[in-house]
């Protein structure tokens, strides 16, 4: 190691800055085809042992059987959510630790998670909980998993929330701070977050959000701390060592903003929904994508990868063509972007996963009937929070195409649309005191209406 001394914090900083990885293990078999979800089925558990979407039924069953429940926080769009389904939860080695488990499934984009959601504090996906249950009501949260990680270490965390479910007095005072830091944090009590982060970290030294919570206070007094010396070596040495480095899945990013010097050394400013890392170390995909934005020949070798990995696992993975297709556009080759869009559509023709993102491409090209035609699609299959953000796109569609023609029938589709997307506004009920982003989805939906509205004046 280069800079031996700053090892610990060197894993702070890794967390912090870089985005989310998520892995393929070497090991795993090929993957089993993904699971469909819908909101509006009847409650019944999946082929992997889940209920799915049915809170009230998997608290009852889960307090009648006294075991801890194993929620799953999922988006259907999410490459490492799909990776789950794919990889870990079909096989017989997360099964036979699930037996220990009531297993629920929740659609992070569905109403029905807001509750679950806003009490757990869920804001990245994949998210897996592993709570206490009593009288039918979720509980004290033991312990959670924040990412796609190979069966084994799922399986181990999983064992070992069996063992911790009675909480030590060492746990309990860790979770006296954490509750007292949030307090703090909301009375914008830098100085007191500070001490508490301080006194957790001396009672748990590898506890790395009590590490990131530090480093967040303490940057709100000194904005310059992440340009000190001992940063940018941090930096730096991440940088040398980082393909060294054995498999250690990033498991969250967070909301520091570190100077455009600092984030320069990173080399790194990746799609958070690709990257794949065997058990030994970073693949070639993995690699060449750190530098995805610094050479366009990066971009090819990516493609490249993921094309090996896709003949390896299966050329309908959902998770490696969602990642696929993002590099595919990001290379402006849009024909086989289109290709593999055609494809995986045909493969789920009602589902919005593939019809959102193939959008983007179509406005890439300028081709807007294709454009218009995703969006619609988009807006007709999704639900929830993923309804919001099609509407927006769509918005973001019709905007482009006046822009670019000015045509009278452009006018009139735009004006179609603003009705529409105001008309759900009308209807949306806003998730008062939860912790979700609907609200915030909202929002962003009502400025591209008053964006939209400017063209007509």
């Amino acid at each position: 190691m280069k800079y031996p001394r700053f090892y610990p914090l060197l894993s702070v900083i890794f967390l912090t800055f870089l985005t989310p990885f998520y892995v393929f293990s070497q090991s795993f078999a090929k993957p089993h085809p993904p699971l469909k979800t819908t909101i509006n089925s009847i409650a019944k558990k999946n082929a992997h042992g889940f209920w799915v979407n049915a809170e009230e039924e998997a608290l009852k069953e889960a307090t009648k059987l006294k075991k801890p429940i194993l929620i799953d926080f999922f988006g259907i769009w999410c490459p490492p959510c799909n990776q789950l389904d794919e990889l870990v939860f079909s096989g017989v080695e997360f099964k036979q630790a699930a037996k220990r488990f009531v297993l629920l499934k929740m659609d992070a984009d569905s109403e029905k998670s807001w509750a679950l959601k806003s009490k757990y504090k869920v804001g990245g996906y994949p998210t897996l909980i592993m709570a206490q249950v009593q009288d039918n009501q979720a509980g004290d949260e033991i312990d959670r998993i924040v990412g796609f990680y190979p069966t084994a270490v799922i399986t181990a965390k999983m064992n070992e929330a069996l063992i911790t479910d009675g909480k030590s007095n060492q746990e309990k005072i860790m979770a006296l701070i954490k509750k007292s830091i949030e307090k703090a944090d909301e009375a914008d009590d830098s100085d007191k977050v500070i001490r508490l982060a301080q006194a957790g970290i001396i009672l748990d030294p590898e506890n790395l959000d009590l590490k990131i919570t530090l480093l967040k206070a303490q940057k709100q007094k000194d904005k310059d701390i992440l340009n000190s010396t001992a940063a940018k070596k941090i930096l730096s040495d991440i940088e040398y060592n980082r393909k060294k480095m054995p498999v250690s899945t990033l498991v969250s990013q967070f909301e520091l903003k570190p100077s455009q010097e600092v984030l320069n050394e990173l080399l790194s400013r990746v799609n958070p929904s690709t990257l794949y890392i065997d058990n030994e170390g970073f693949t070639e995909a993995d690699i060449y994508a750190l530098g995805i934005d610094l050479k366009k020949s990066y971009t090819d070798l990516t493609i490249e990868s993921y094309e090996r990995l896709l003949k390896k696992y299966g050329e309908d993975s959902r998770s490696l063509n969602l990642s696929y297709t993002y590099y595919l556009q990001k290379a402006e080759n849009y024909k086989k972007a289109q290709e593999v869009f055609n494809r995986m559509i045909h493969l789920y023709p009602k589902e919005f996963t593939f019809y959102y993102p193939a959008i983007n491409m179509a406005l890439e090209t300028k081709d807007f009937p294709l454009a218009r035609s995703y969006a619609r699609s988009s807006v007709e299959f999704s639900y929830g929070d993923n309804k919001i953000r099609s509407l927006d796109r769509s918005l973001k569609v019709a905007i482009a195409e006046v822009n670019e023609t000015r045509s009278d029938s452009t006018f009139a589709l735009l004006r179609s649309t603003i009705d529409q997307s105001e008309e759900f506004v009308k209807k949306f009920k806003e998730p008062r005191g939860l912790q979700v982003r609907s609200g915030t989805y909202i929002k962003k939906l009502n400025q591209t209406i008053q964006e939209a509205k400017a063209l007509l004046k």
